[in-house]
């Protein structure tokens, strides 16, 4: 009855009463949809406002918005501010049929003002890159009494950003400001980790997610990820891509369904690439498949080279760590296994192997950087620690030029927090690599203060520096032994401050970082990329706050030529 008189044919319902004493009934409007999907025409009509009077139970027209008709538009949610008087919609997308096809404009939401003919006040309008593209539900309104004004914010949910399938959003209509916090983790497709340079003009890296099944009209639309509203519910896949470094194109993609690629990828001197693929294994009996795989960079596909024999029960998603080569070989951080402790502690035990990259039957695997603990197997089928204590190893190996060796830091020793960077292998004939196991020298220690949270960066001029979890560049001497700040990066308004991801050196030396900032209850207030010379000069600091998420697992600068 209601759809033969007003034309009705989806509401929000009747809301509370407004300042004349009536209920408010808020129709969804129709855009060229058919709600029975029987084939029958409908009268197409705009988002339309109605009051329902208690007394004579009439319903009485107020407003239609016939601008979101025309940005096919309808109602999704509608709230009552008891305190401010006010009515609050959210907009949001219209389809033209029922498999949705074809999607609406940007949502919104606004402010109405029933005892002033409905007055309209826009407050937000959708966007990929901040609040969503669409909003979901009811949105809330309220806060203290002591506010300046009554219903000061209006809280909502989005979905479709540039980097997260849902926010919650909160709009404060004092002040005009709107702040968002992503949900969700899952991403539209972007790259995770330091692209690779070929050496033909072309670079490979990994892709964290590939675009879903969706391309529209509205580039802020196109590669999106429509996780919360079921646009692209089949989810995103890993894979490798390929991307020429003049146009910036990616030129070729290959998915790895099922699959994590390293962060890193390492590049031999016969011009292979090598990555570690990683396959976590859920169920009752769980396990970790562990495999360095040669990579073909035309075409992003890749076949075994070496799995871990060990099959580790559990993967801990910091322990992903890259390969590196050195020569014709290719060396990695191994998972060994889970020991649990005897303070119910579990403890990875890490080991190093080495593949020969034009033979990869040669291979070998150094001693464990695992844990020693009285709980812990003491038979000979155990293989002893590396220096008779537990170390964590900080992304994996680095190859200097100059000093031609690899570099490895690790965060503590046993409990204890502490910095150790190991040389390995330095002064082993290239043709007798992979056919022993790697040799370690300790070159470096320090206390707990400046832990590595970067994997080491062998600088052109043979600088060799990591990013701490006090926000400072360190450098270290494997000569002198010794470990030094090369840049203190904390920014004067944080109470601390992290560099993390990766570095990069680009063309005239310059080192980039990504640095997060904290403040004094641990949230995170910003995220920035600043940039130092090889003299430690700081040559400027960048807020990239809107262009990473907060809980991005990899970020960093890459050099593009």
């Amino acid at each position: 009855m209601l759809s033969a008189i007003t034309g009705c044919y989806a509401t929000t319902g009747l809301l509370p009463l407004d300042t004349r004493g009536n209920g408010i009934l808020a129709c969804s409007g129709l855009n060229g949809t058919n709600p029975d999907f029987t084939g029958r025409p409908v009268n197409d009509r705009p988002p339309t406002l109605f009051t329902h009077s208690g007394s004579s139970g009439d319903l009485v027209y107020q407003a239609a918005l016939n601008d979101w008709y025309t940005a096919k538009l309808v109602i999704n949610g509608a709230t009552w501010g008891e305190q401010s008087r006010r009515l609050y919609l959210s907009g949001g997308d219209s389809t033209v049929d029922g498999a949705l096809k074809e999607y609406g404009g940007p949502a919104r939401i606004e402010e109405l003002n029933p005892s002033n003919l409905f007055a309209r006040r826009p407050l937000v309008t959708g966007s990929v890159k901040t609040t969503g593209y669409g909003y979901l539900g009811d949105p809330a309104v309220g806060g203290a009494f002591s506010e300046p004004i009554n219903d000061r914010y209006v809280v909502w949910l989005g979905t479709l950003v540039a980097n997260a399938s849902m926010t919650l959003n909160k709009h404060d209509r004092l002040t005009g400001v709107t702040t968002t916090i992503a949900l969700e983790t899952d991403a539209g497709a972007h790259p995770w980790g330091k692209l690779l340079d070929l050496g033909n003009g072309r670079a490979m890296g990994r892709m964290e997610n590939t675009p879903p099944r969706y391309s529209g009209s509205d580039p802020d639309q196109v590669g999106g990820y429509r996780g919360a509203r079921g646009w692209g519910n089949f989810g995103s896949q890993s894979g490798l891509f390929t991307i020429d470094l003049k146009t910036g194109q990616i030129v070729s993609f290959a998915a790895q369904k099922g699959y994590n690629f390293s962060p890193e990828l390492a590049r031999t001197d016969d011009g292979q690439v090598w990555g570690m693929r990683f396959e976590e294994i859920q169920g009752f009996k769980g396990g970790v498949t562990e495999e360095l795989r040669k990579i073909d960079p035309a075409t992003g596909t890749s076949q075994i080279a070496l799995r871990n024999p060990n099959e580790p029960k559990y993967l801990i998603a910091e322990r992903r760590h890259s390969p590196e080569a050195r020569g014709n070989a290719v060396y990695g951080i191994w998972f060994d296994s889970v020991v649990l402790l005897s303070n119910n502690r579990g403890a990875v035990n890490d080991g190093l192997f080495c593949v020969r990259a034009d033979n990869p039957a040669v291979s070998s695997v150094s001693a464990l950087f695992g844990p020693t603990d009285q709980s812990r197997p003491t038979t000979s089928a155990v293989r002893v620690p590396i220096s008779g204590d537990a170390h964590g190893p900080v992304e994996g190996p680095t190859y200097s030029p100059t000093h031609d060796a690899l570099y490895m830091a690790t965060s503590r020793v046993g409990t204890s927090a502490a910095v150790t960077i190991f040389e390995i292998d330095k002064g082993v004939a290239k043709a007798d690599l992979c056919r022993q196991a790697p040799v370690f020298r300790r070159v470096a220690s320090a206390g707990g203060t400046d832990l590595p949270s970067t994997k080491i960066l062998a600088t052109k001029s043979g600088l060799l520096i990591y990013g701490s979890v006090s926000g400072k560049l360190m450098k270290f001497d494997p000569v002198a032994g010794t470990i030094s700040v090369l840049a203190d990066l904390k920014a004067a308004a944080a109470t601390r401050s992290e560099v993390r991801g990766f570095l990069t050196e680009v063309a005239d030396g310059t080192i980039g970082a990504v640095v997060y900032d904290f403040d004094a209850k641990g949230r995170n207030i910003g995220r920035r990329l600043a940039g130092v010379s090889s003299a430690g000069v700081q040559l400027g600091s960048h807020d990239i706050t809107p262009l990473i998420g907060e809980n991005e697992p990899y970020p960093g600068v890459n050099r593009f030529n």
